[in-house]
């Protein structure tokens, strides 16, 4: 009974640091992403977001 709580909490913990983890490398891609566009100036931004507007059409 004792090492089956063991197990459960031991099974609880990783899936909520799993989680933490996956959260971080989101924003960490988020933050990424939007540190690439930042870098980018408008006149090289524009003709990509003309294109894909004509690529949904």
């Amino acid at each position: 009974m004792v090492s089956e709580i063991g197990y459960n909490n031991r099974d609880v913990h990783s899936t909520w640091m799993r989680s933490i983890h996956e959260m971080n490398n989101l924003q960490r891609r988020k933050d990424a992403r939007d540190r690439f566009f930042a870098g980018l100036s408008i006149s090289q931004v524009f003709p990509l977001a003309v294109r894909r507007i004509r690529l949904c059409e």
